[in-house]
């Protein structure tokens, strides 16, 4: 590992260890997004949260237009996240694109790999990402970087779903501080070791 790698790392784990340095700078440590492209081939809905995520991606189809939906996460029980999902979607409207699956992912790494063979199977090569703010900033970068050593081409965009997250006070709330806690510690450990 490089010594500029490793003095950020350095950095990184004492702003998680002191809150106090990284509190009014925590939104634009996690939270990112692209602007609303007018088209793209999928709108691609992340598992987690799925609720307001597939609250955001109906809302985006309204104004976004998108070949194909599609709907990414693991097993659960004898069913799936992404056909839950898939269910709750259909429930908000009866004029969305195609809906595909993808059924084995436990990570925000695992999108990427599994994702992949879907983009290649329907020539997708354009991609609006539905997640959660607090997830925004290390989906982008994950997403980016694994396509990017595919050799893969593809225009990425990201937006936001509500994530309950106070961003003045998150720290004054047992489930912010949690949330913004664990994803810090895990955008710092994508950041340096996940596509590197």
């Amino acid at each position: 590992m490089h010594v500029k790698k490793i003095v950020l790392l350095i950095v990184f784990c004492v702003l998680v260890a002191c809150h106090s340095f990284y509190l009014p700078l925590i939104k634009h440590l996690l939270v990112y997004q692209t602007t609303l492209p007018q088209q793209v081939d999928a709108v691609v809905v992340l598992s987690g949260n799925q609720t307001q995520r597939v609250d955001r991606a109906v809302e985006i189809l309204q104004y976004t237009q998108s070949q194909f939906l599609i709907f990414t996460g693991a097993p659960f029980y004898n069913i799936s996240e992404p056909q839950l999902m898939r269910t709750y979607a259909l429930s908000l409207s009866n004029s969305l694109p195609p809906i595909l699956l993808e059924e084995n992912s436990y990570s925000t790494k695992d999108h990427a790999l599994e994702l992949l063979p879907i983009f290649q199977q329907h020539n997708i090569s354009s991609v609006l990402v539905v997640t959660s703010g607090f997830h925004t900033r290390r989906s982008y970068m994950t997403l980016q970087r694994y396509f990017k050593n595919q050799n893969y081409p593809i225009n990425l965009y990201i937006t936001a779903a509500d994530d309950s997250i106070n961003y003045a006070n998150w720290w004054r709330q047992h489930e912010m501080i949690e949330r913004v806690s664990l994803e810090t510690q895990k955008s710092i450990f994508y950041f340096f070791f996940v596509f590197n």
